[in-house]
């Protein structure tokens, strides 16, 4: 198995500020100054933000150690190899982006009911080796877009945050989402599970 790195950081408000960091783009492409060197590198990290008053707290799971940059406040860099067992149980929290591609022109269209994301996420877990063993919470869902470069149309992301049990099917399968990430927009924020594990 693979080594893998969690990584936890915080960027006080006063820095994001000075950075110009206001959208889910800015903070990826700040993130890769913590892989320098691999230009052609494809990403192999996931991150998750979330803000607070005075300041930006980060986790990021990464296939490559990152060096630390001197814009964040780092609290640590833990090394394991991911292993999930076939029944294990786990409290969860993902942040999604849950989209479906419809009609002839196979636009991507937001998922936002409660059923709607239900659905989605069922079906998550039959592709990625996990069932749920609970009903999940549903954030409200909130519109993120931002533009990569000017000139170019905005990119929209629908961001919704979700709770809930889940249990391992396929170890193998599972071990693959939670290193890759579930669903789209895994480039900014989205994707990355959360996990405890549950004792009976």
């Amino acid at each position: 198995m693979n080594e893998f790195y969690l990584s936890q950081f915080r960027i006080s408000r006063e820095t994001a500020l000075r950075r110009r960091l206001v959208s889910a783009y800015d903070l990826h492409k700040l993130l890769w100054k913590c892989f320098p060197g691999r230009p052609e590198a494809r990403r192999d990290f996931l991150f998750r933000c979330d803000h607070h008053e005075t300041e930006l707290k980060f986790l990021m799971l990464s296939a490559t150690r990152p060096e630390p940059g001197e814009w964040a406040e780092w609290d640590g860099i833990k090394s394991f190899r991911p292993e999930f067992p076939a029944g294990t149980l786990y409290w969860f929290r993902l942040r999604a982006n849950p989209v479906i591609r419809q009609g002839s022109d196979g636009k991507l269209r937001a998922l936002t009911t409660a059923d709607e994301l239900s659905d989605w996420l069922v079906r998550k877990g039959g592709h990625h080796g996990f069932a749920l063993r609970s009903g999940p919470e549903f954030s409200d869902c909130r519109l993120e877009q931002f533009t990569r470069r000017t000139g170019t149309p905005a990119v929209s992301i629908n961001v919704v945050d979700i709770d809930g049990v889940l249990s391992v099917t396929d170890s193998m399968a599972f071990r693959n989402a939670f290193c890759q990430g579930i669903g789209r927009s895994r480039a900014f924020g989205c994707g990355l599970l959360l996990l405890k594990r549950i004792t009976m």
